[in-house]
């Protein structure tokens, strides 16, 4: 008989020590001078007092690489706050990406075409809870077609057909035949 009592307190007990996941917005500035160079993400919620860390991904040909870029986990102070992230140019195959959170991280990459790429939203397709990795922004060339000019056959890009597909950076090269890009995201411990 106690056996069946405990059975039913234990979740009950399990549901009061963890925390329960909240809803969380995400907003891109608008204001920022150069979107395709800089862009300041907003994430509102009950979030105050929560850990979280964020995290840069590579696609490339066929494979995924992470990085977390702040091991030590930052802490909330609020229920609004804000994220920076910004590209540079160094070279025709290499970028700096600068964090800007709680402490500032600048992290070099090697990418095959940093001429057309740019930084590029992530539009959700849904809401976001404490949960769920959040992707923030992405580096991107964009989705490529071939397209006729003057009789001749020549690549075009489209940055607006990938931002509007609304998918998940990591189905992107599935959905347009990407070879490379890089998105950076955030999670919650």
């Amino acid at each position: 008989m106690y056996f069946i009592q405990f059975l039913l307190l234990f979740p009950l007990l399990f549901n009061y020590s963890v925390e329960q996941p909240v809803l969380v917005r995400l907003h891109y500035d608008e204001t920022t001078p150069s979107p395709s160079g800089a862009q300041v993400i907003k994430l509102s919620g009950d979030l105050q007092g929560r850990t979280y860390k964020i995290r840069m991904a590579h696609y490339k040909e066929g494979v995924v690489s992470y990085k977390i870029l702040n091991e030590q986990a930052y802490v909330i102070k609020d229920t609004v706050f804000s994220i920076r992230i910004a590209v540079e140019p160094l070279h025709a195959h290499e970028v700096d990406f600068t964090v800007e959170g709680e402490t500032q991280i600048v992290e070099k990459a090697e990418v095959e075409d940093v001429l057309h790429s740019i930084l590029l939203e992530t539009y959700p397709t849904r809401t976001y809870t404490s949960n769920d990795t959040i992707p923030l922004t992405s580096y991107t060339s964009g989705a490529l077609y071939e397209v006729m000019v003057e009789g001749k056959k020549q690549q075009a890009g489209s940055y607006c057909d990938v931002r509007n597909a609304k998918l998940p950076p990591k189905e992107w090269h599935e959905a347009f035949n990407m070879k490379e890009y890089i998105w950076f995201d955030l999670f919650f411990e």
